[in-house]
């Protein structure tokens, strides 16, 4: 499944192929469960923009660049971007194509079609998912130390470490990597994790 950093990658991908291209239509595969996207321009620019586990692509017009519209995706269990170019065979699992006035396709690709998009609003993102842990981290700090209290930080800090709603972007293999890493027991109370974490760091501030 993919976590913050493919997330993070495939947003970058998306900026990086479309950056040079206008495109004009949409296309859904027959099979996907998710509803048909209509772009409100015929022709429109498309960046991207990651958040936790969550890609959100803005689809502003070409003729006037006020006008935007918002398209919020989930990855799944395989969810990923392709760019391909004009003549070349769209991957088999392309459920979402935007195609660009030069003939090249950006393709959402989910081969166990468990991810899928949303239209959303500028500010929208995912019900139940915290801050991103880098790009906004104070936000995402005090959200968690705003609710050390609740009894979700009673358990294992390998099972908080997953709730999206405290760790948003974190999943199996990022769960496993920071608790090996930083030396912590997984079944650890997450609560005396970080409170000892908060500690530490508050130790180090005033000693420098």
């Amino acid at each position: 499944m993919p976590e913050w950093a493919e997330i993070r990658g495939y947003s970058e991908l998306v900026n990086a192929a479309a950056a040079d291209h206008i495109f004009r239509s949409i296309t859904k595969s027959e099979v996907h469960k998710c509803a048909p996207v209509v772009s409100p321009f015929p022709r429109f620019r498309i960046t991207s923009v990651s958040r936790g586990k969550e890609m959100k692509l803005t689809l502003v017009d070409a003729n006037d660049s006020s006008r935007k519209f918002f398209l919020l995706f989930r990855m799944g269990m395989s969810g990923t971007w392709k760019f391909v170019k004009e003549g070349n065979a769209l991957p088999k699992h392309a459920h979402l194509m935007f195609k660009s006035e030069a003939g090249h396709t950006l393709c959402f690709v989910d081969t166990r079609r468990f991810g899928g998009w949303e239209v959303v609003g500028e500010d929208d993102w995912g019900e139940g998912r915290g801050p991103d842990p880098l790009f906004e981290y104070d936000e995402y700090r005090k959200n968690i130390l705003d609710n050390l209290h609740k009894a979700a930080f009673n358990k294992p800090i390998c099972e908080v470490l997953l709730d999206q709603r405290y760790f948003n972007g974190v999943g199996n293999y990022l769960r496993a990597e920071i608790l090996h890493r930083a030396g912590i027991p997984p079944f650890t109370c997450a609560r005396d994790v970080i409170h000892a974490a908060t500690c530490a760091a508050l130790s180090a501030t005033a000693e420098t």
